[in-house]
């Protein structure tokens, strides 16, 4: 088992905030998703903290971080315009994740990770982030 880091792009199948409160429990399809943060777990395992990456423009109502021309090239992902939301994300557990199939597709950039990241705490500090436990 290959074990993501922080910065990671792997495919994912991302459970939306909106489709988790319509009663869904899995993300529809496997998309870019940006590992956030692995850390370990008080009792074992691997936290996956996963931020999903779109192509949809986000609304007034999001947090994103816009993902730059180069960063999509350096990374393999679509030519058109991506932003990494920060103010969701997915929490999934390595070692018990049902998503074992998940395939790394390349790792943004420290300068691009540290805008994800800094977006996402950010967005925590300022009240309840949306997550939804995945696997």
């Amino acid at each position: 088992m290959i074990k993501p880091v922080a910065a990671d792009v792997w495919r994912y199948p991302y459970l939306w905030h909106l489709r988790h409160g319509d009663g869904e429990t899995e993300g529809r399809k496997a998309r870019p998703g940006a590992f956030v943060a692995v850390l370990p777990g008080k009792a074992g395992g691997t936290n996956l903290f996963i931020l999903a990456i779109t192509s949809t423009q986000p609304g007034r109502d999001r947090v994103a971080v816009g993902v730059p021309e180069i960063e999509r090239r350096r990374a393999g992902l679509d030519p058109t315009p991506l932003w990494v939301i920060v103010d969701e994300y997915n929490h999934d557990i390595l070692e018990w994740s049902a998503y074992s199939n998940r395939v790394h597709v390349s790792a943004h950039s420290v300068r691009h990770s540290t805008k994800s990241h800094v977006g996402f705490h950010g967005n925590c500090s300022r009240g309840p982030t949306q997550s939804h436990p995945t696997g």
